[in-house]
């Protein structure tokens, strides 16, 4: 063949705004966001437009391709504006997580030279004072803060004359916050090629049908929001409905099936319990309801499956720098409750050893993975994009792959199952909490010689933040401490990594090397003894 592309070749430049062009083409008056806590409904014609005048402002305040632009925005509009405008001029989003403290954010804008930052009057106060330019979508109230840049008068003031095309399909699209065992969070670096990719499988796999109605529950600045729980039904030229609150309502959901006829609904295994707790006993309706972003326990599926007994029942797995890896079919929801599901139709997974190299079906090793949406890597970050991103031991295919930290088994039908975390990697209601971040907060406090944060099973959170601490003095007055430290953990952790629970030992379980051993920690025999003095302490204080 003598054709070759051009260097520039147009009939590359697509980025993910391409899914708002192509339905505000077909569909322009067609329903795309229901913005309950705003108060506006959104047509995808309206959508595209104001993406567009959005990213005008951006270029106006100097904003150019490959430039790194936040956001922080609820289930909002808005949030949906900031990635398509970047996208339409090639800069790259990044995401920040309502739920983090300004002391947890501002380092990370200056480290990744964030000099724009979008969000709104209940948000603003984690912008950084190194972003040169803070864009405020104002409250119910008009409320803003007096030095930012308003969000609505910026739209206002530009044209909705579509911007030439610049993005390609292997350009940077996102830098996606991702919590680890290092305790600072990484930037993991999404392609718009791999991002559309993992819509369309995520389409695919979850049946969202075309026009479908979705609630939206899962944060937008998560992967699994964005990526599994708007993208697809955008693509599908459905519509979202975001919820009227910023947290989480059972009850607003429940009547909210009882309303709408919703095809397509994405939950994580945190809002399992509460919803149950105000289920009224009937039946709850929603076409294909998929749950994933942390493990399930079979209890969790039986109670989903009780709430929804005319629903189609995914679960799938997969993590921020790979998108989805495996997906689940309904018929195996509930009889294989342990299993997540076999590789999905833009993935593949193996097995491998310490070594690097594959096991045999059904021997428990390290999960690996490869994904058409599987990110670049950490953004300024070698090292752990090293130990993340590595080639197989005697792989002919010679590729990267990614190490999940996670170790299970492969059937003989391709079905994977999870036995344990490899990383000390918290996973409460979703969200990743790093144990040595957890750590270092009460590792501050005086009398605290030393200690070790750890997850627990919990029914409602998946795993719920606990601590175990050594002090400086055996006759230290513990429940004075153990106030103490949640309360220095209030002031600079995000509400979720908190810890739940305080345990107070003699000594940290070591191996021989001096290592902590978490698993000890979380034993049946330990919880048994941690129970057995709970119970003395209650009987002394009664």
């Amino acid at each position: 063949m003598s054709f070759t592309e051009p260097p520039h070749s147009e009939r590359r430049l697509s980025g993910i705004d391409f899914i708002i062009r192509r339905a505000a083409d077909l569909y322009p008056a067609r329903l795309a966001i229901d913005d309950r806590l705003r108060g506006r409904r959104l047509s995808y014609g309206e959508l595209y437009s104001r993406s567009i005048r959005l990213a005008r402002a951006l270029t106006r305040l100097g904003v150019g391709k490959g430039d790194p632009v936040a956001y922080a925005f609820f289930n909002e509009h808005a949030s949906l504006e900031a990635v398509f405008a970047c996208s339409m001029i090639g800069a790259v989003a990044v995401p920040i997580n309502g739920r983090l403290q300004p002391t947890e954010v501002g380092p990370y804008l200056r480290k990744h030279s964030c000099a724009v930052m979008m969000t709104n009057a209940e948000l603003a106060h984690l912008a950084d004072p190194a972003v040169s330019s803070t864009i405020v979508l104002r409250d119910a109230q008009g409320q803003a803060p007096h030095h930012a840049l308003d969000y609505e008068a910026l739209l206002a003031a530009e044209s909705e004359q579509p911007l030439p095309a610049v993005v390609r399909w292997e350009d940077p699209y996102m830098m996606a916050m991702t919590g680890g065992t290092t305790g600072s969070p990484k930037a993991a670096v999404w392609s718009h090629g791999g991002a559309m990719m993992d819509a369309l499988s995520v389409a695919l796999h979850m049946g969202v049908r075309r026009g479908a109605c979705s609630v939206c529950l899962a944060p937008t600045y998560h992967a699994a929001g964005l990526g599994w729980g708007v993208m697809p039904v955008l693509w599908q030229g459905g519509y979202l409905i975001m919820p009227p609150s910023a947290t989480f309502s059972a009850a607003f959901l429940q009547d909210e099936l009882r309303r709408s006829a919703v095809d397509y609904l994405l939950v994580v295994p945190a809002l399992i319990e509460p919803l149950h707790d105000v289920w009224d006993g009937e039946p709850l309706r929603a076409g294909n309801v998929c749950v994933t972003s942390a493990p399930t326990t079979p209890a969790q599926r039986a109670k989903l499956a009780l709430m929804f007994p005319d629903s189609e029942l995914i679960a799938g797995y997969g993590m921020t720098e790979t998108f989805s890896m495996t997906v689940q079919s309904p018929a195996e929801f509930l009889e294989m409750s342990l299993a997540v599901g076999e590789p999905s139709a833009a993935s593949r997974v193996r097995i491998v050893n310490d070594d690097g190299r594959p096991v045999p079906v059904g021997t428990v090793g390290h999960i690996v993975g490869r994904t058409q949406g599987m990110c670049f890597g950490y953004d300024l970050d070698e090292e752990n994009t090293r130990s993340t991103f590595r080639r197989l031991t005697d792989d002919s295919e010679n590729l990267e792959w990614v190490f999940t930290g996670d170790i299970g088994f492969l059937d003989e039908e391709g079905r994977l199952t999870i036995v344990d975390r490899a990383k000390d990697v918290i996973i409460s209601g979703g969200e990743n909490v790093a144990s040595v971040e957890v750590e270092a907060v009460v590792a501050v406090h005086p009398l605290v010689r030393e200690c070790a944060a750890f997850g627990l099973p919990d029914e409602r959170w998946g795993e719920r933040v606990t601590v175990a601490i050594v002090t400086r003095d055996p006759a230290s007055d513990l429940r004075g401490i153990g106030c103490e430290v949640i309360a220095q953990c209030r002031k600079q952790l995000a509400g979720y990594k908190v810890p739940k629970e305080i345990v107070f030992l003699d000594a940290l379980p070591r191996t021989p090397f001096g290592k902590v051993v978490k698993r000890r920690l979380q034993s049946a025999e330990f919880l048994q003894r941690f129970n057995a003095a709970q119970l003395r302490e209650r009987e002394r204080s009664g």
